[in-house]
């Protein structure tokens, strides 16, 4: 007969037991995010490859589709339609060049270039109005050359009388600075600024400050619906509930397939998107900053 002691022992045991299975399951658990946070860069960056390759080939397929329009003789007739597509077929030109090197070599160097232009082409597609200022770049190219933050900053201002328009020096040195004019009409007046605007034996860049893309915009945004190939039961594989969102703008493109629910995997794939979108921008104006300094150095 089983005494009470024993009874108790048991019961020990299994709540013991249960307490260990429950341990494995979250070690594994733990285990395995851990692995996909390793992954995750990875992932990121094969993603982001996936949706410039994508955007490229799309661009190409344009590029031949406006030559094929502009031999017909009804185009050619046609002047402002003409030089319509021949500004477009400019712009995407070097995005369709850089896409064939790409996939000739295969270097991640010829990826960069490739990354690089799909960038100019986003920012020129958008122009001003994702232009929220401008940065220039001031560097004496003489030893002898002396100018000072103050006579650069008087220069901007007396260029710049718009109300509005804020000048901050955000880098100095003897030979080098840099200044941040955000405002409206800033980017426009600078980009017309003559190279002897801060005079003799000083050279200047600029680029344009990009505006905080802190929304994304419905209207720049394509969700496809479609069945889930994953695991969750009968109901993510019968029922479309995988969704794939695209903001058309920078051709980024996040999948999820994850969640049971075709709303949970909308929330999922919005909120990744957003992430994505702004890091672009935070990416971008980094290399247009990188530009502009490499064009006085």
């Amino acid at each position: 007969m089983k005494t009470e002691k024993t009874d108790k022992t048991e019961a020990l045991a299994k709540k013991q037991e249960k307490k260990d299975v429950l341990a494995k399951k979250q070690a594994k658990k733990e285990a395995s995010l851990k692995k996909q946070e390793k992954k995750a860069p990875l992932l990121k960056e094969k993603e982001k490859k996936e949706s410039e390759i994508n955007l490229a080939e799309s661009i190409r397929k344009e590029l031949a589709e406006l030559k094929r329009l502009l031999s017909l003789p009804e185009v050619a007739r046609d002047q402002r339609l003409a030089r319509s597509y021949t500004k477009r077929i400019n712009l995407i030109a070097p995005v369709s060049e850089a896409f064939d090197t790409y996939a000739l070599s295969g270097d991640d160097a010829d990826a960069e270039v490739l990354s690089k232009e799909l960038l100019k082409l986003s920012l020129e597609d958008f122009g001003p109005d994702i232009y929220a200022g401008a940065g220039v770049c001031v560097r004496a190219l003489h030893n002898k050359v002396s100018l000072t933050e103050e006579e650069a900053d008087a220069i901007l201002k007396k260029r710049l009388p718009i109300f509005g328009v804020k000048i901050r020096p955000v880098e100095s040195s003897p030979e080098f600075m840099r200044f941040e004019c955000v405002g409206e009409k800033a980017y426009a007046v600078i980009s017309q600024m003559e190279p002897s605007a801060f005079g003799e034996n000083v050279a200047f860049s600029y680029y344009p400050i990009l505006v905080a893309q802190n929304k994304i915009e419905d209207e720049d945004v394509r969700v496809d619906i479609f069945n889930s190939s994953g695991k969750g039961g009968q109901n993510v594989n019968k029922v479309e509930t995988a969704v794939r969102m695209t903001h058309i703008p920078t051709g980024i493109t996040v999948t999820c397939q994850d969640e049971r629910s075709q709303l949970q995997n909308k929330k999922h794939a919005a909120q990744i998107l957003k992430e994505r979108v702004l890091a672009h921008y935070e990416d971008a104006q980094e290399t247009l900053v990188k530009e502009a300094k490499s064009k006085l150095f």
